[in-house]
């Protein structure tokens, strides 16, 4: 049985415990929330407070099977490029928050062009209320690109 190992572990656990982070505190300061939402910002997380929370764990709920997009008129009549469709909206949420920053250009076109048609919503398997996804991750992305400023 090899002994040394898991001394070291045991070891180098409690030189963290015991020295390594008291001298950290002292030398930055308890941080708190202001410095732990900084740390993260660049990676797009977005935090969630009490009243974000409400809606959130229906909008994860998408199995990205695109028929939203189908039935989407805007699919059809807006280039690709600047409009990728309600779909990758839904997926930003259901994998990671900072997939979100790479369907700006489509979420900031929907408030102007979508006509609440609610096509997508009827169509959805999974019954995601989209258009409650988009204006929350319109709000969502406010946060996230004035936290990446400098």
């Amino acid at each position: 049985m090899a002994v040394w190992p898991r001394l070291h572990a045991v070891t180098m656990l409690g030189f963290g415990a015991l020295v390594a982070h008291p001298v950290g505190r002292l030398l930055h300061g308890r941080g708190g929330k202001k410095r732990f939402l900084a740390s993260y910002a660049p990676e797009g997380l977005i935090p969630l407070g009490a009243p974000d929370n409400g809606g959130h764990p229906d909008f994860m709920r998408c199995v990205a099977c695109g028929v939203c997009d189908l039935v989407c008129p805007l699919t059809r009549a807006l280039p690709r490029q600047s409009f990728q469709g309600p779909a990758a909206v839904a997926v930003a949420w259901s994998r990671a928050t900072p997939d979100l920053t790479h369907v700006a250009k489509t979420l900031q076109q929907l408030p102007a062009a979508c006509g609440s048609c609610r096509a997508c919503v009827e169509a959805c398997p999974r019954r995601l209320p989209l258009l409650d996804l988009f204006s929350w991750s319109n709000r969502q992305l406010d946060h996230v690109l004035t936290a990446r400023r400098p």
